[in-house]
């Protein structure tokens, strides 16, 4: 089975909306409810019950899409990924809750998304697709690309493209929107969990860069972990993207245009045309400015934006004709993905930013990074620091020498084999103990 595929348990059936977060194949860590969106409550196995009461009929309660370990909604620490979700703000298009559901019914109908297992409605919808025995975080690239293709197809009822990531939170079911005063209604829609292959079977295929053929579902698609490889680390990328513009509040003057087409590059991966990825830039640079270069008119947006695009879809053809694999071929007309340094150089990215990104640092950060991944997993398996354990040592050492002492002061004609035997050590341990005596 490879790293796409999971089996789900016929026997697994939702009954209620917090089967969707938690029951028995979902253990792994903890999914937090905040209102505040500064304090959360965490909530494990056995809080079903005492998250439904804590939360239903209270006003605009949320909860985290995913499980996280040590009480932090961050990626560092997420645990499990369980669910998948898309929020529709319909009424910014001018449709009614009625409405929007009919039309995720003929798309549903059609198979062009999968029936969503979950379905919460208040002010706006938002649809979650529970996730077999819940995902590695290792597949959060994967979620991300799923997530992002099914808001594609539901961008005209409203889909927001600025929540795809797994940290997001959604509304509670059963509290209340305060914006609205409306009950948040829970329906369950499918009650069979989907594993991702069959969630992915609904996406347009990672050896495609385009989709321009009708899928074939129960299609099989071999993945080459080469391409697997490439995807993880373009997610990563777009996720340091998001969070430099985040440091920076959006100021990248005298970088914007630089920022703009790499982001395009990077995010073309992820959607089926050039549009879709110009809607996502143009919800992600609403906020980003230069101070120096003034503000871009449409046309050059639209220019720099497809320039990404269409650069990525030329490197994937290659990269695809290749095998998957990266080659390096002067003068062939093809645009790669930038390597890490020049994207720090280019963006001008501190060590300060570096530290709170993922791929965008240095070769000093990453060892400094390694060597902490290394220290923690052999504190983990029980290995003392070297300080500790020679300290240890030396306290040791010291007690052997007090007892040798006191030895050799009872026994004075003892040999070295009759000392070592006393003390359970060797003889050769015995002439070092004698030697350290003799300084």
């Amino acid at each position: 089975m490879n790293a796409l595929e999971q089996r789900t348990h016929p026997e697994t059936v939702l009954n209620d909306w917090t089967d969707i977060w938690l029951r028995d194949d979902k253990k792994a860590g903890y999914v937090g409810v905040t209102h505040n969106f500064k304090s959360y409550k965490w909530y494990g196995l056995k809080d079903k019950q005492a998250i439904k009461s804590h939360t239903k009929g209270q006003l605009d309660q949320y909860i985290t899409l995913n499980a996280y370990e040590g009480f932090h909604r961050d990626s560092e620490h997420l645990k499990q990924i369980r669910t998948i979700g898309v929020d529709l703000d319909h009424y910014n298009v001018d449709l009614s809750i009625l409405e929007a559901q009919e039309i995720i019914f003929d798309m549903v109908k059609e198979n062009i998304i999968p029936a969503p297992n979950l379905v919460i409605t208040s002010r706006g919808t938002q649809l979650f697709y529970d996730i077999a025995k819940g995902a590695s975080p290792d597949m959060a690239w994967l979620t991300s690309y799923i997530t992002k293709q099914f808001i594609d197809k539901l961008k005209e009822i409203g889909a927001d493209s600025n929540a795809s990531d797994t940290s997001r939170i959604m509304r509670v079911p059963e509290s209340v929107n305060s914006r609205n005063g409306a009950t948040v209604t829970p329906r369950i829609w499918r009650n069979t969990p989907y594993t991702l292959q069959e969630l992915q079977a609904y996406c347009k295929p990672l050896e495609r860069f385009r989709n321009s053929y009708k899928r074939r579902f129960n299609k099989v698609y071999s993945i080459d972990s080469r391409l697997i490889a490439i995807n993880r680390v373009n997610h990563a990328r777009l996720l340091d993207f998001e969070k430099l513009i985040e440091l920076r509040n959006g100021d990248f003057t005298g970088k914007r245009n630089e920022l703009l087409y790499m982001y395009s590059f990077h995010d073309a991966f992820n959607h089926d045309s050039y549009n879709a990825t110009l809607d996502e830039m143009r919800e992600r640079f609403k906020d980003v400015f230069s101070r120096s270069d003034g503000v871009m008119d449409e046309n050059e947006f639209r220019r720099t934006v497809k320039s990404g695009y269409d650069d990525a879809r030329t490197f994937f053809e290659q990269y695809k004709g290749n095998g998957y694999r990266m080659t390096v071929k002067l003068n062939d007309g093809v645009i790669k993905p930038r390597k890490t340094s020049n994207i720090i150089q280019m963006l001008d990215i501190s060590k300060d930013e570096q530290m709170h990104l993922r791929t965008l640092i240095s070769a000093e950060i990453k060892r400094q990074r390694e060597r902490v991944r290394k220290t923690k997993a052999n504190r983990a398996k029980g290995i003392r620091p070297m300080t500790e354990y020679n300290e240890q040592r030396k306290a040791s050492q010291a007690e052997r020498i007090e007892q040798l002492t006191k030895l050799m002061a009872e026994h004075p004609d003892a040999t070295q084999r009759e000392y070592a035997d006393m003390l359970g050590v060797t003889a050769m341990t015995v002439s070092r103990l004698k030697k350290a005596i003799e300084r």
